[in-house]
């Protein structure tokens, strides 16, 4: 793998969810492609697995081009879709941070899928004249007359992303990316890499063998050698057990309403607990213990925090 410069900077910025959630988010940087990321979870990760393999995909495609690229992930609840010769608007902080235009591709983080990423680069620097014309057209215009967001029409895009997949592309997207270029963080380590779209967890204390395949991930807490607990959705988790290489079947979670992340509290390695928790946004703090030992969620702990201190006070 290359060397490569990454960029984080860390902004006072703000991505809009579902139900007025907010979450902050800095701006990345992989060679010449610029992305967006939010700070909580895996996207950042994810993201920047993306970025990687765009900029892969420019250096062994495209190598004539010197520009910038632009990958702006949208964090509403619209599915939201756009290619362009532009300015990055992120926000106005993100803007000063990278100047001048390059091929802006903004995509919702509901469908970020590689292939189709990569589909919208490649035209976009084959089409790199026609993006710059329409660009020049487009600012002629009385900001009135500006019906859309400067972009090639729905119509291009849903073709461009629905052709086959071509080799040039699918030899990219056959490249492991481990979470954070392989570099750990905190007490997180390889876990996955993404390749094929796919998200490929392996056991980083016997080998990297792989044992769980999932197209999305939502969040991971590690403990070195007890495991992880895996979030695929919001709701969805499975638990591998490294002591036992093991992983158990998925489990559900049950919380009212839209959360943002899981808070890792503490781990008891004798007991073999992992205690965490989430908020919701209605402001409801929901506790969690897993035991690693029998693969068993226990929720809504608060609940039985509640019974006992109501029992010592004798109320």
């Amino acid at each position: 793998m290359p060397q490569y410069l990454c960029i984080v900077l860390t902004l006072l910025c703000f991505f809009s969810h579902t139900q007025a959630q907010r979450y902050t988010g800095f701006v990345g940087q992989l060679g010449q492609v610029y992305y967006t990321a939010v700070s909580d979870g895996e996207s950042k990760y994810q993201h920047q697995a993306i970025a990687y393999l765009c900029s892969e995909f420019i250096r062994v495609n495209h190598p004539a081009y010197k520009g910038h690229v632009f990958l702006e992930f949208q964090y509403d609840s619209l599915e939201r879709c756009g290619l362009s010769y532009d300015q990055f608007r992120a926000g106005k902080a993100e803007t000063e941070f990278v100047r001048g235009r390059g091929v802006r591709i903004v995509f919702s983080y509901r469908q970020n899928r590689a292939e189709r990423i990569l589909k919208l680069l490649d035209y976009g620097l084959i089409h790199l004249n026609e993006l710059k014309a329409a660009r020049k057209k487009y600012y002629l215009l009385e900001p009135p007359d500006r019906l859309v967001e400067l972009s090639v029409d729905s119509l291009t895009l849903n073709g461009v992303m629905g052709n086959a997949l071509d080799t040039h592309i699918s030899t990219i997207m056959s490249l492991k990316v481990f979470r954070n270029q392989g570099i750990p963080e905190r007490d997180i380590h390889r876990e996955y890499y993404f390749q094929n779209d796919l998200y490929t967890f392996v056991d980083f204390l016997h080998g990297d063998s792989a044992f769980f395949e999932s197209p999305q991930v939502y969040q991971i807490i590690s403990e070195h050698h007890m495991g992880s607990l895996i979030f695929d959705t919001d709701s969805t988790l499975y638990f591998y057990s490294r002591e036992h290489r093991q992983l158990s079947q998925q489990v559900k979670l049950h919380h009212q309403g839209p959360i943002s992340h899981f808070t890792h509290t503490s781990s008891d390695p004798l007991k073999r607990r992992i205690y965490f928790e989430c908020t919701t946004a209605e402001g409801t703090r929901n506790k969690y213990i897993f035991l690693t030992d029998r693969m068993i969620l226990i929720e809504h702990v608060e609940q039985f925090e509640d019974d006992f201190i109501r029992a010592m006070l004798n109320e």
